[in-house]
């Protein structure tokens, strides 16, 4: 359901006259991605986990910058038992998903791509940065507060 999610996301971003273009390595490596689910080297890889944690789509609308485009569904049984005729509406506001506002995949490959010493010459301590920097690593959310997160912009 959840590659349903993206089309029906495609189609109303292209019906508002955005481009879309797939990004995700679901769609645009799709032999890497058996690689990454079939090896046992490569599926705890940084390098693999920066490749999953890659947007879905590129969006962008007349002289806009593109921006990445994250599909998170929760609630694919509503949405395939309304597709069906089977429920007569269709309710996203309940309930309400819990995503971190702060986090976003480019903070994550910012985060996990800093040096140390980048990090220094920006005014972030080793300290500060080790628990962004291993929650991106392991694909967990974080969060990044007050100047930290205006330096690392």
């Amino acid at each position: 359901m959840g590659a349903a999610a993206k089309e029906i996301l495609w189609g109303l971003l292209d019906s508002c006259d955005y481009s879309v273009y797939p990004f995700g390595y679901e769609s645009t490596f799709s032999t890497l991605k058996r690689g990454l689910r079939e090896n046992e080297r490569l599926k705890d890889n940084d390098i693999a986990q920066r490749v999953r944690s890659m947007p879905d789509f590129l969006v962008h609308h007349k002289d806009e910058l593109p921006q990445p485009v994250e599909v998170k569904f929760r609630k694919a049984q509503e949405l395939g038992r309304f597709l069906l005729g089977e429920s007569p509406a269709l309710n996203f506001s309940e309930p309400k998903p819990d995503l971190p506002q702060e986090e976003t995949t480019l903070l994550r490959r910012r985060i996990l791509d800093l040096s140390q010493k980048d990090a220094e010459s920006l005014g972030i301590s080793k300290s500060t940065l080790h628990y962004p920097r291993s929650r991106a690593h392991e694909g967990q959310p974080f969060r990044v507060y007050g100047k930290t997160a205006i330096r690392l912009k």
